[in-house]
């Protein structure tokens, strides 16, 4: 991903969007391949649910509900590797929404 995130950044014209195109269905047809039920327990690595429970408290039971009323949540922090942990960390509390959960949330077209 570093490669082709450098080679994006350097060419310098951010019209030409194939490169994303073409590294997003490469990677959804990479991970497709790939039996998840043997991921399982490497999917859940760095993520605490703990540490998700002590940051937000009493909010967190909230951004759950919110969740399993599919409401929609924006969230922003910097920089941007703690924020995927708390947003996965958030989704591991529902069981199976990692595993099997997240094969429509994104959508490019």
């Amino acid at each position: 991903m570093a490669l082709i995130t450098h080679a994006y950044f350097d060419e310098g014209d951010f019209s030409k969007v194939k490169l994303l195109h073409d590294t997003y269905h490469h990677l959804n047809s990479c991970l497709s391949d790939v039996d998840v039920s043997q991921l399982s327990p490497q999917l859940y690595v760095g993520l605490s649910a703990r540490d998700f429970i002590l940051q937000f408290r009493h909010k967190a039971l909230l951004l759950f509900k919110l969740l399993l009323l599919e409401r929609r949540l924006v969230f922003y922090r910097s920089p941007v590797h703690p924020l995927c942990v708390t947003i996965l960390s958030l989704l591991s509390l529902h069981p199976g929404m990692i595993d099997h959960g997240l094969e429509e949330s994104a959508c490019v077209k």
